[in-house]
């Protein structure tokens, strides 16, 4: 679905066959949003996207391996159209993200590209992808997150570093559990690229920092943050599973996750190294009483959410609610929220 007015209304663009679900950034879907170079001005309704195969891992390398394309879209107002579809190209791949991995000689493979394409200052692009690699944790059983770069606007892209289970990861809580993936970025004032990874479900998200434009990282730390003294309901850690970070045109640095619950967190410094959060189910429930977070209403969710800077300031969130329980139920609804963040806020 897409909201032309700032998530006031939708229009459906694409149907999903009953009992499937949507392939994120694959095939036949609008891909990863490739943000334009500072100060251009595209066509109104114009924007790019990467799409590549997602979860092809019959042939090593995955999607590094598969067909994937820089495609340009044109939304009228009406309906959205690819009006040019160029090849893209994976450069300077370690044999190891291509090889086979774990004790099965399964083949590695990683990805499409995640949420996230960010500009860097040098002007570059910056994509991010996880996946299995021969020499990664365990032969690779667990993920890794890897990291692409393009100096000519997503057409050509060169493999540029990469972020594995780490013994800090192995000694903290609850372990490594799936390795770092799920990654999501986003270009600090300072220039420093900032990631956030998933670890899994009931952790603690992780995160790194890059001073140069994606080839090295920091050591991975876990996210630390508290919730909005005053606010409803409950966060006891900035949980778990398909971060999505968000540096506003005010300067503000927001970030939206979840599982166990759905968080909303904004950045005070701008930077990630604390965070500021909202419990996103408690502040529906009080909001929206005639569906609450309860048993008779439903309490269920993936838990997963997405994020768009929609006017100055203004963010659009959006998350589902589910009729039953964990994950279950026989109703889904997606809803979406704009929420002011500003010093006033």
């Amino acid at each position: 679905m897409v909201t032309r007015d700032g998530g006031l209304s939708y229009t459906i663009v694409k149907k999903i066959r009953d009992g499937t679900s949507g392939n994120f950034n694959g095939y036949e879907d609008l891909g990863t949003w490739v943000p334009p170079q500072k100060g251009f001005k595209p066509t109104p309704g114009e924007f790019q996207a990467i799409v590549g195969c997602n979860n092809c891992f019959a042939h090593p390398g995955g999607a590094l391996a598969q067909p994937a394309f820089l495609q340009t879209w044109l939304d009228d107002g009406q309906s959205m159209t690819v009006i040019r579809n160029q090849s893209v190209t994976y450069h300077d791949t370690p044999a190891a993200l291509t090889g086979r991995c774990g004790s099965t000689g399964a083949p590695c493979g990683f990805s499409t590209p995640d949420q996230s394409i960010v500009r860097t200052p040098d002007g570059g692009l910056l994509m991010a992808m996880y996946g299995h690699a021969a020499d990664g944790y365990k032969n690779g059983s667990l993920y890794t997150t890897v990291f692409y770069a393009s100096e000519n606007d997503g057409i050509a892209w060169r493999y540029a570093s990469r972020v594995d289970v780490t013994p800090a990861m192995v000694a903290g809580e609850g372990g490594p559990g799936e390795g770092p993936c799920e990654p999501s970025m986003a270009t600090l004032a300072d220039g420093r690229v900032l990631a956030v990874f998933r670890l899994a479900g009931g952790l603690p998200l992780w995160m790194a920092y890059s001073p140069d434009n994606g080839r090295t990282w920091t050591a991975p730390a876990p996210v630390k943050g508290c919730q909005a003294a005053g606010s409803p309901g409950k966060l006891a850690a900035v949980y778990g599973v398909w971060p999505q970070l968000l540096m506003l045109s005010n300067g503000w640095l927001v970030l939206a996750s979840g599982r166990p619950g759905i968080g909303f967190w904004v950045s005070p410094a701008g930077d990630g190294s604390s965070w500021i959060g909202y419990d996103v189910e408690a502040e529906h429930s009080a909001r929206l009483p005639s569906d609450p977070w309860d048993v008779k209403h439903g309490t269920g969710s993936t838990e997963y959410t997405g994020i768009a800077e929609v006017e100055p300031g203004i963010v659009l969130l959006a998350y589902d609610k589910t009729s039953g329980a964990g994950r279950a139920g026989a109703l889904q609804k997606v809803y979406s929220v704009r929420i002011q963040v500003d010093a006033s806020a």
